[in-house]
This record gives C-alpha cells, sequence and structure tokens, in this order.
C-alpha cells in the first residue's frame, strides 16, 4: 500500500513538473501558452501514469487511476485559487486530457508488467537430438 501511494505522488509530481516547465516555454517564449498545454496534457498524464505503474508494477491501473485522480484534485485546487468563470473550459480540457492520459498510462504500464511476468513464466524450448 505504502508502494503504491509513493508512485501515485510521484507519477502526480512528475506530471505536474512537466507541465509547469511546458507552461513556462510556451507563455514566455512562444506566446502560444493554452493551445501548446492542451495538446500536450494527454503526453503528460501517459508518462505520469506510467511512471506510477512502473514504480507499483502489481498495481499499474491502480497508479494510474490515482494519478489521474490526484491530477482531477489539484487542477480543481488550482481553478478555484486562481481561475475565472471565463477560463473554465481550459481548466477542465486540462485536467481531463492529464487525467485521461494518466489512465492510459496506468494501462500501458500493467500490460508492460504482465507481458513481462509472462515472458518469465515461459519454459525453455527443449531440442531433441537426432
Amino acid at each position: 500500500m505504502f508502494r503504491l501511494a509513493v508512485a501515485i505522488i510521484a507519477g502526480a509530481i512528475f506530471t505536474s513538473v512537466i507541465a509547469f516547465c511546458a507552461d513556462a516555454v510556451a507563455a514566455d517564449l512562444l506566446r502560444v501558452f493554452p493551445y501548446l498545454d492542451l495538446a500536450l496534457a494527454f503526453p503528460y498524464g501517459i508518462c505520469g501514469g506510467l511512471l506510477a505503474a512502473r514504480l507499483a508494477p502489481e498495481k499499474g491501473i491502480g497508479a494510474g487511476s490515482g494519478v489521474a485522480a490526484l491530477t482531477v484534485l489539484v487542477g480543481l485546487v488550482s481553478y478555484r485559487m486562481n481561475g475565472s468563470p471565463e477560463a473554465a473550459w481550459f481548466w477542465i480540457a486540462m485536467s481531463s486530457s492529464l487525467a485521461g492520459g494518466a489512465m492510459f498510462g496506468g494501462h500501458l504500464g500493467a500490460m508492460r508488467a504482465a507481458r513481462a511476468r509472462a515472458l518469465q513464466k515461459r519454459p525453455a524450448k527443449v531440442r531433441k537430438a537426432r
């Protein structure tokens, strides 16, 4: 349980750091802040969910779900702190895209772990002497 909690927190922090760094670059240098963020939010979520699933390989889907839930919670708190009603579409789109990506990343991590377990259990082929 502790490992799952650490994996969820690490995945959410990783997603947040990547998103905030991209925000800084997009807002200050490129001046295309909302559109670049929304275009890259799903891949950011995938990275966070995949990281969480790799840190807790036995519970990959749960780790991705936890990252998604934490991302939505952080998005809601962020919107309540400094969001305007006119910009609600951005916060909703960003949070849902990050959460969907985290769920997909958790799924990818769970599939990778299942594939690795299946390869370990496969018996070695024995060649017959002729």
